[in-house]
């Protein structure tokens, strides 16, 4: 009984203070993200491996990055997730995403980066920061011409 009134407070101290999430990837997000996601994150096939490797060329070796960006949104997308945890994990979303924009894999002319900016667009209007969705949406139709 005594080690029960001392675990419970330990358990309950991070909910409190609102603490963040792992930065691990969780099966059940994986699930959720597209199919080079779950190849890149959960480790596919070797055989999968190299077809997706085709297709991103060296961007393949970041895209980690771009699917814990999804990570991140979808964790803002919860239900009941307070406004502080939310903007975190939108933020930290934008933070990966930028991390595959600046990476010295990203080609310019890259077929995936327009998809990236787009990204960012949601994720900076979900933010109410508007301007720069705009921004990044101009940023996305340019990369594809």
């Amino acid at each position: 009984m005594r080690t029960l009134a001392i675990v419970l407070p330990l358990l309950a101290a991070p909910l409190a203070a609102g603490a963040q999430e792992s930065y691990t990837v969780q099966p059940s997000e994986i699930a959720r993200m597209p199919d080079y996601c779950q190849v890149k994150l959960a480790g596919g096939a070797d055989a999968e491996q190299r077809a997706w490797r085709s297709k991103f060329g060296v961007l393949w070796v970041d895209m980690h990055h771009y699917c814990h960006g999804l990570k991140f949104v979808q964790r803002a997308s919860r239900p009941g997730i307070s406004p502080r945890d939310r903007s975190f994990n939108l933020t930290s979303s934008l933070s990966e995403f930028d991390y595959i924009l600046r990476s010295k894999n990203a080609v310019a002319g890259h077929w995936f980066l327009p998809e990236v900016h787009f990204q960012k667009s949601i994720v900076y209007r979900r933010l109410g920061r508007h301007k720069e969705a705009t921004a990044e949406t101009q940023k996305g139709l340019a990369a594809r011409r």
